[in-house]
């Protein structure tokens, strides 16, 4: 399931998949972090242009999220959906454990392997690919959009309040948890 194809017809199947998520949220055994950030004021160079931009920000929110809260504890398996913006993280496997260790005494073997995966055949990656894609369109005011349907609109309002997430253009980190990270960079341009 993809929240692209959200339609009136399958809502309630995706608003299950939101229901699960929140559910072990809630319960604690699982945790969801998100980091939004304005595409629009990063420059983008480099041979893979926008793929490098949005690399970066997955390392970014590996490093202070997923090694920040983790990697002191815990030896972790990183498994991003596949596709040109995630397909270069292998690479960055080092780099992320030396900055982690440096950063937040994390463990040098933390990141045990980084590969990915397909979100249609991952279901965890489809609880993500649905309830991200409905907070992104709160996030950038898709919802509003004339054009957007009124499945996707319910949803997107669905999944906010499912997770308690009270104003998504504010950050909001109770922790391990849940967290909502709205990065405004220092400078405009490339980010490392």
């Amino acid at each position: 399931m993809k929240w692209q194809t959200t339609k009136k017809w399958n809502l309630a199947n995706r608003k299950s998949l939101v229901d699960c998520l929140a559910r072990l949220v809630e319960e604690r055994l699982a945790h969801f972090h998100i980091r939004f950030a304005d595409f629009s004021v990063y420059d983008h160079d480099g041979p893979r242009r926008q793929f490098d931009t949005v690399s970066k920000m997955f390392y970014q929110l590996l490093l202070h999220r997923a090694i920040r809260h983790y990697g002191t504890e815990f030896k972790m398996l990183i498994r991003p959906d596949n596709g040109g913006c995630t397909e270069e993280l292998i690479n960055f496997k080092g780099a992320l454990v030396a900055e982690g260790r440096r950063r937040y005494g994390a463990h040098p073997e933390c990141v045990q392997d980084i590969s990915c995966a397909d979100s249609k055949r991952e279901l965890v990656l489809q609880l993500l690919d649905v309830t991200m894609g409905a907070l992104t369109a709160i996030k950038n005011d898709r919802h509003l959009r004339p054009s957007a349907s009124e499945a996707k609109k319910e949803l997107s309002h669905y999944a906010l309040d499912k997770l308690g997430i009270k104003d998504i253009h504010n950050n909001y980190d109770n922790g391990r948890t849940l967290s909502v990270w709205n990065v405004i960079p220092k400078r405009r341009g490339p980010i490392g």
